[in-house]
């Protein structure tokens, strides 16, 4: 079904399959769906092994274009992934690109999470060094200590930048040792 193969159908061929034009309504698709599911079910068509594979090619086209049009009238937006093929929901990913929802968190093509335990450790550190400069913003204010209110200013600091470090680490991936493996990789395949 489609260039994409029955896992990533092609929405103008299940409504040209259907018998449907491009802006068919969620009834319309019902009502197509109900009269072709009645002509070529393999109970009404004696066992024709034909007609059950276009009965399944209608029922795969009716589910897909009926998931379609629910997420259009919840207003969400649509469209094809352009890492995995998908049609269906669409999100815009960091780098202007349309994304489904399993690809928004691969950015790169690597899975995003589960974070590895070294990038939560770092978030434990960014929690810890805010707590610690909670703690000494407010003994400031208790004393009125200069040095209290300076740590805690550094300490909010670090954690922000620990947390800047950490995001584009994750967001970005930008983890040499990992890529120059992923070179190293792709240069064995070729060899």
């Amino acid at each position: 079904m489609g260039q994409y193969g029955a896992r990533h159908p092609d929405p103008v061929e299940c409504l040209r399959l259907l018998g449907l034009p491009e802006a068919a309504s969620a009834a319309q698709i019902k009502r197509a769906y109900h009269l072709l599911a009645q002509r070529y079910h393999p109970d009404k068509s004696g066992g024709d092994e034909a007609s059950r594979r276009h009965f399944v090619a209608i029922s795969r086209a009716y589910r897909f274009l009926m998931k379609t049009a629910r997420l259009v009238e919840d207003g969400k937006p649509v469209g094809r992934c352009r890492m995995c093929g998908e049609f269906g929901e669409a999100v815009i990913g960091l780098d202007g690109g349309t994304r489904c929802p399993a690809c928004l968190l691969r950015p790169g093509g690597r899975l995003l999470l589960p974070v590895p335990t070294f990038v939560v450790v770092k978030c434990v550190s960014v929690f810890t060094l805010l707590g610690v400069g909670a703690y000494l913003l407010l003994r400031a204010l208790q004393t009125g200590n200069a040095w209290y209110a300076a740590g805690g200013a550094l300490a909010a600091l670090a954690a922000l930048g620990v947390l800047t470090l950490i995001c584009l680490r994750v967001v970005y991936c930008i983890q040499p040792h990992e890529e120059a493996a992923r070179r190293a990789r792709l240069r064995h395949r070729r060899a």
